[in-house]
């Protein structure tokens, strides 16, 4: 039935095709991230709406008025990968090479059916965990049992009907209030978290992510409200996920050469941070960590702004090879001495500012300007 209705849409495209009645000239195809795309249409000059939905096996096509002129095609919600093709094309003009016209857009319509033929998915069920596969790849939908011992370890990979699935995501919400979790192991085949995919998840205590080296596209909010003590990161994230968590106290980074816009931001608790060939730590990184006291900079290069503004950090030395030195860097700070060496040129605003226990400071020869408030304290 879906194949008659997809194939009958696809007829009736092509004929309003060769009839004059779309719009534009443009045609591409897009490969795109593995995010939810929703919309799928195609509107006709006289406004009249032909509007497709492929999501995981399930297709409709309904006719209806007021929406933008362009033909959507892929695959729906949650994908873990899809291709989006947008079509929309000037009316054609009335010539004697019309039939030849109306054989070549069926042609291609019918090329655009066996592509979007890769949509449709299968949903499975292997030692409790929820997945949906399509193509090659799985997402990690939800679940239904959780190990006793309460640790996680999702697989890279799985095998259902005799074939095997790369995981690639995991969807929103899929472990949300999982309160059995305590240990979560999550492999380098991950590429995507979307948004409260762990939230309130309180009784878990250790984050694992495997070591790799695709970056990992992670929504700030999938690890909401969970009382996280310890974590190892093995691969570079693109956004913070443990932004004011009170719980943590246990950094462990590797394989990781960037720490994120305020990764650790509000961290009271974190007083341990391990890593081994971090270089950049951009702004508020561990701002707020009050507790945090010491801090290894022989590799660190860039210093965003307020990265270690308010925390207990009470010595710095930094790299001979720091290029930049961010704003109220070490505002705030218990610090008492401190050896800034680097190729830098100036001190920023309000890099020490309120740093009253600092009675140390070496600077190297090539700083030239010191900018307002860098060593006003109250």
């Amino acid at each position: 039935i879906i194949f008659f209705i997809f194939a009958q849409s696809l007829y009736l495209c092509a004929y309003d095709i060769h009839r004059g009645l779309i719009n534009k000239e443009a045609l591409c195809l897009l490969l795109v991230s593995e995010k939810p795309r929703k919309l799928h249409h195609l509107k006709t000059r006289e406004g009249m709406m032909v509007s497709m939905r492929i999501a995981w096996g399930c297709c409709s096509i309904s006719v209806f008025k007021g929406f933008p002129s362009t033909f959507t095609l892929g695959r729906g919600h949650a994908a873990p990968r899809f291709f989006k093709t947008k079509v929309s094309l000037r009316r054609l003009q009335k010539t004697t090479k019309g039939n030849n016209m109306i054989r070549k857009h069926l042609l291609f319509l019918f090329a655009l059916f066996i592509l979007a033929g890769k949509g449709f998915a299968v949903s499975f069920k292997i030692e409790g965990i929820n997945y949906v596969a399509n193509g090659d790849t799985a997402i990690v939908k939800g679940y239904s049992v959780i190990p006793e011992s309460g640790e996680l370890s999702l697989p890279s990979a799985v095998a259902y009907g005799g074939k095997e699935y790369r995981v690639t995501a995991i969807q929103s919400s899929a472990f949300l209030s999982c309160v059995e979790i305590k240990t979560l192991t999550i492999p380098s085949s991950i590429k995507y978290i979307d948004s409260g995919a762990f939230e309130n998840c309180v009784n878990m205590k250790k984050l694992v992510l495997e070591t790799g080296n695709e970056i990992l596209d992670i929504d700030d909010s999938a690890f909401k409200n969970c009382k996280i003590e310890e974590s190892e990161i093995g691969r570079n994230i693109t956004k913070s996920i443990f932004k004011n968590c009170k719980t943590l106290k246990t950094v462990v980074l590797n394989n990781i050469s960037i720490i994120p816009f305020s990764a650790f931001y509000g961290c009271s608790e974190l007083c341990s941070v391990k890593f081994d060939n971090v270089n950049k730590i951009d702004s508020y990184a561990f701002e707020k960590c009050e507790k945090l006291v010491s801090f290894d900079f022989a590799s660190i290069t860039y210093l965003g702004d307020r990265s270690f503004s308010n925390t207990g950090i009470e010595s710095v030395v930094l790299s001979n090879d720091l290029y930049h030195l961010g704003i109220g860097v070490f505002s705030g700070t218990p610090l008492t001495n401190a050896v800034i060496k680097g190729v830098i040129t100036t001190i920023p605003a309000s890099c020490f500012s309120g740093c009253d226990k600092l009675s140390k400071i070496e600077f190297p020869e090539t700083i030239s300007v010191v900018k307002k408030n860098s060593f006003f304290w109250l």
